[in-house]
């Protein structure tokens, strides 16, 4: 399986998706926070994959919070939460690459990339004249949405990408110059239907100079989302039970009655089961042996490990969502195992 089809795969939502209904689950309770959230969302092709995975990121703890009654709930800005993701808004940045501090470096970076992709063009534009001219098309077409559309490798985009990111983003492209491509140019395929998207070239280039110290505290971050899910589901448990008891003395149906105590008590037995299931999961990644496990999986399979995490947290958000309960989240308490 190649990097861009473990991309694909862990994927189920796509952040954009995830961050859309976020924002609508969030907008009851927290309107504000909706509303800088939306305007995220009104330039989401302007972002960076890090930036959209803070977002994503935030937006689902926050939510997970909400349900304990732990979110901040002190108002939040655009411009601040610009500046705690590391995004700019179009006017500075526009503002920024016409200055001196921009300069050498956005350039630098422009005619890398570009110097990179001409490198690519002559791997994948060969063959017959009629090829050529088949795959000359194909290929001015990816090349111009990545390199002139909004969501793509844009001047903003590489003026405010980390140097890590900005060096493997190179790689990227040059590892697809030296690949199979042209082996796989068969009669009715284009070129650009086997080159990744954008988003997918950045994201890959984020994965991959992405630390597994920092791979690993998001997966650490979504485990603890885990623990506000299971603690709202103990509270809900204890309310139930509080309810049902205090509802006993009297009752004309007390056989009928102490049936559904009995199991209400078995409910709140296993939420609280689930609870010190939770703890165990996040005392044992606090200790050293579990990030060098961690770090042993390798990059691809680390990147799933994160993203099939933070599909488990937002299934068990949508479905509380959706149907006012949980599903325990056991497969992700069986994720800290990797």
């Amino acid at each position: 399986m190649s990097r861009y089809d473990y991309w694909r795969v862990s994927h189920i939502h796509s952040p954009e998706t995830k961050l859309s209904r976020l924002r609508a689950w969030l907008a009851q309770w927290y309107p504000e926070r909706a509303q800088v959230l939306g305007f995220f969302l009104e330039r989401w092709s302007e972002l960076l994959p890090n930036e959209r995975q803070h977002l994503v990121d935030d937006a689902l703890t926050a939510f997970c919070e909400s349900l304990t009654g732990n979110l901040d709930s002190t108002p939040t800005t655009f411009d601040a939460e610009c500046r705690h993701i590391g995004f700019y808004n179009h006017a500075s940045s526009q503002a920024d690459l016409m200055g001196p501090k921009a300069g050498a470096v956005e350039v630098s970076r422009v005619a890398q990339v570009h110097a990179a992709v001409d490198k690519l063009r002559q791997v994948c534009v060969t063959g017959s004249r009629s090829a050529k001219r088949v795959q000359a098309t194909s290929f001015g077409w990816w090349r111009k949405v990545l390199l002139e559309g909004t969501s793509g490798v844009t001047r903003s985009k590489l003026y405010r990408m980390d140097a890590r990111i900005f060096e493997q983003l190179l790689a990227e492209l040059t590892d697809l110059a030296t690949s199979d491509i042209p082996n796989r140019l068969k009669p009715g395929f284009n070129v650009k239907d086997l080159l990744p998207s954008p988003d997918e070239l950045l994201e890959n280039a984020f994965n991959q100079a992405t630390t597994p110290t920092n791979r690993y505290q998001s997966f650490v971050g979504f485990v603890e989302d885990a623990w506000h899910l299971c603690a709202a589901q103990l509270n809900e448990a204890r309310k139930a039970v509080t309810r049902l008891e205090s509802t006993g003395p009297g009752n004309p149906k007390l056989h009928e009655h102490a049936q559904h105590v009995a199991t209400a008590q078995h409910d709140l037995g296993q939420r609280e089961a689930h609870l010190n299931d939770v703890n165990r999961a996040l005392a044992s990644l606090k200790e050293p042996l579990s990030l060098q496990l961690f770090d042993e999986l390798g990059k691809a399979r680390q990147v799933w490990v994160v993203n099939k995490a933070r599909e488990v947290v937002y299934q068990q958000c949508a479905t509380f969502e959706s149907t006012g309960r949980w599903h325990v989240p056991e497969n992700l308490v069986c994720l800290s195992l990797f």
